[in-house]
């Protein structure tokens, strides 16, 4: 490993029309920051034209790399993945959309490289968040928060806003127990990397809601719900065989 500060790691699936702009805008960013980093484009078996724009973009900036995949992994696959080719000390991957602004990024990622907390999410449910979404979201986004911090003894607000920030020394130790290949990706290495004594900073966030055509559906919602309970019956025995 060598001594990159951050990795960037964006997932992209079907992003031809988001891609570019939101590469750009995390360049700037980064730049702002005067911190060592890599952009990791995790592609995962795209068919409207993303891996070209992937290619493309590796051959502009020398800080990018195209991690393309032929058969589609999954969302949570392909950050798997993606995560275990890191080299920055810290790891932060934010969805291509940017429905986090990525005014958060600096407030994210600075407790993880002073090494005050080992994990730092964005909070789009902390009572000091203000978010905007459909009346159906917003409940559904409820009432799976309630269920994973009740069964799953989560002391976490959101679980699944797509912006989080990992020291990189503990992502070889938790990604192993994360089985999940899809959506609940997101709330299994949060709720494990509570489970093995890690410290997790919340950041409360102002952000909106943007339709982007996102790939979530109805099944993979109540998929979603039903791994709630597969992981929570995973809980006694993970426990019992990692004492932390």
């Amino acid at each position: 490993m060598n001594n990159m500060d951050l990795s960037v790691v964006l997932p992209a699936y079907n992003a031809s029309s988001k891609l570019r702009k939101t590469v750009e805008q995390i360049i700037l960013k980064s730049n702002n920051t005067h911190l060592k980093y890599e952009i990791i484009i995790a592609e995962d078996g795209s068919k409207d034209g993303t891996y070209e724009i992937a290619e493309k973009l590796t051959k502009e900036n020398n800080n990018i790399i195209h991690l393309h995949e032929d058969k589609k992994l999954g969302r949570g696959g392909a950050l798997s993945n993606s995560f275990r080719k890191t080299n920055g000390k810290v790891v932060l991957y934010t969805d291509v959309d940017l429905e986090i602004p990525l005014d958060y990024l600096d407030e994210i990622i600075t407790p993880v490289l002073s090494n005050e907390f080992d994990v730092s999410i964005a909070a789009k449910r902390h009572p000091l968040s203000e978010t905007k979404s459909p009346k159906t979201r917003e409940i559904m986004s409820l009432t799976y928060n309630f269920l994973v911090r009740k069964l799953l003894k989560s002391k976490i607000y959101c679980h699944q806003t797509g912006m989080k920030a990992f020291n990189r020394e503990i992502i070889d130790k938790v990604l192993p127990h994360v089985e999940d290949k899809m959506w609940f990706w997101d709330t299994e290495i949060i709720v494990i990397s509570q489970w093995m004594g890690y410290k997790i900073n919340q950041v409360p966030v102002k952000c909106g809601y943007a339709f982007d055509g996102t790939t979530v559906n109805y099944k993979d919602s109540l998929d979603m719900f039903f791994s709630i309970f597969k992981l929570r019956s995973r809980r006694k025995s993970f426990l019992n065989l990692h004492r932390y």
